[in-house]
């Protein structure tokens, strides 16, 4: 006669089709009966998801979420909602990762159980991506986003491994394309016509301002020295809007090289007050991103130059600045970067002194 298993250590049966479920009893979880099962094609594999059942358990891992989707909107309601409520998120990023969720990851993913969750599901994910037509940056977006997810999970105890192990996200094709410091000079060379187009290409390569930045001066933040740089403009429930930087390193002052002083006061005799690059509506109205990028894409063609974004100012900034031996954390505290990516020395810090130099060193290469 076989032997009866013991409570608690759960069972495996085959179905009419020919599968196998194994099954666990829990007992009460919240109040109610819990018996999750699993299918498996073999016994053999049946007995091997039990196991893992009893390990997940004996870990501690019961999560109430049964699929991705249920974490992901778990996720989304009780850790990233209450984040933007406290502050601690912007709500543009939290839209961020809404739309992932929505347009990806729960249509992709949602349906596999969670502790089922594995490395070539998402690997699968990018695959489908990538067959509609989605860019490298587009993937690597959403999958920073399910990355966000798991590690709460993770963190929570409702993974008992990392599903995204060993899934490297691709890198965006136009990450590193920047203007040289040649043709940076035949850039503002072309530019010179015309004191907007030259002010706003300085500041995007001497200042290394982002575009939302950029966007959100006002002439008062421009004075004889300095940028400062207080806020960002973005767009929220549909609306330019002023929103401080994500980190303290984004707020900081800029020093100005003698030919981004030029530009900026030759630009502040035709614009005077307001918004120091204001949209068409006048001194007073915010200049929308896409206008802004027009405009850099054009004063690249008159300059016959290659269609880099204008995100790769910075980058060019940066690379200039590196290359005119600036240390990086020099580089980071002009760029307002936290994490100083490219910073052997982490700890140091930089002077005002020698962030002036470091900008008069950049405009003297081009």
């Amino acid at each position: 006669m076989a032997k009866r298993r013991g409570q608690g250590e759960g069972s495996i049966y085959q179905r009419e089709d020919g599968g196998w479920v194994a099954q666990l009893d829990l007992g009460y979880v919240a109040g109610k009966r819990s018996r999750p099962v699993r299918r498996a094609r073999t016994k053999r594999e049946a007995l091997a998801k039990l196991e893992e059942m009893k390990r997940d358990r004996d870990a501690g891992i019961t999560s109430t979420a049964k699929n991705v989707e249920q974490w992901l909107a778990y996720w989304l309601d009780e850790v990233i909602a209450p984040a933007v409520e406290a502050g601690d998120l912007k709500p543009a990023t939290a839209r961020y990762y809404r739309s992932h969720v929505e347009q990806w990851l729960t249509p992709h993913l949602g349906a596999h159980r969670l502790n089922e969750l594995a490395p070539r599901h998402v690997r699968e994910l990018h695959a489908a991506m990538r067959k509609a037509g989605k860019s490298d940056a587009m993937i690597r977006n959403s999958h920073a986003t399910l990355r966000k997810a798991m590690k709460v999970a993770l963190s929570d105890g409702r993974l008992r491994r990392d599903p995204l192990a060993g899934v490297s996200a691709p890198t965006p094709k136009d990450r590193y394309r920047i203007l040289t410091a040649e043709q940076a000079g035949v850039l503002f060379a072309c530019a010179s016509a015309d004191p907007r187009t030259l002010a706003r290409v300085h500041v995007a390569i001497l200042g290394g301002l982002r575009q939302g930045e950029a966007l959100a001066l006002r002439w008062e933040d421009v004075t004889d020295t300095h940028i400062s740089v207080k806020t960002s403009i973005t767009r929220v429930d549909g609306k330019l809007t002023h929103v401080t930087p994500k980190t303290r390193a984004g707020v900081r002052e800029v020093p100005m090289a003698p030919a981004l002083k030029a530009s900026l006061e030759a630009w502040r005799e035709r614009s005077g007050t307001g918004y120091v690059f204001h949209g068409f509506r006048g001194p007073e109205a915010i200049e929308g991103a896409e206008r802004d990028h027009r405009a850099w894409k054009a004063a690249l063609e008159a300059a016959k130059l290659p269609a880099v974004p204008l995100h790769g100012a910075r980058g060019t900034c940066a690379t200039l600045l590196q290359a005119a031996g600036v240390p990086p954390r020099v580089v980071a505290d002009i760029l307002g970067q936290a994490n100083v990516v490219v910073a052997l020395e982490h700890y140091s810090h930089s002077d005002d002194g020698q962030r002036t130099d470091a900008l008069g060193k950049l405009a003297e290469q081009i």
